[in-house]
């Protein structure tokens, strides 16, 4: 899944809309049916998730992806962030804000540290 947007400012405000409306849902999922590694997702979202993951740059593109297992490969990755820089350079954005997040515990033998860049 490639997700990019230009208008950060409307995705967030279009994201909030979305969560109030899923709220009851969500409650009643949790209360019900979520298995516990669900619900502790959910509680890391309420209660951590919003400290852990680094501030967004303001009124910046951006771009998340998340690859299955399968998909996971340089010349496909490397084909979709070109693709999208090449579309955000033609509508005239002169940056974008990416962000990794990699999790310790899931992380084989080969991966290499992650170094920030600016």
């Amino acid at each position: 899944m490639f997700w990019g947007c230009r208008f950060p400012e409307k995705k967030s405000a279009y994201e909030r809309v979305k969560a109030f409306r899923r709220l009851p849902l969500l409650v009643w999922r949790y209360l019900t049916t979520y298995p516990a590694v669900s619900r502790r997702y959910v509680n890391w979202l309420l209660w951590r998730g919003w400290r852990e993951v680094p501030e967004t740059p303001g009124r910046m593109a951006h771009m998340h992806i998340n690859l299955r297992p399968g998909f996971k490969n340089v010349s496909g990755t490397r084909a979709m962030i070109e693709r999208f820089l090449k579309i955000l350079a033609d509508k005239g954005e002169k940056a974008v804000y990416g962000q990794m997040v990699v999790f310790e515990k899931r992380r084989g033998p080969a991966c290499l540290p992650v170094t920030a860049l600016r």
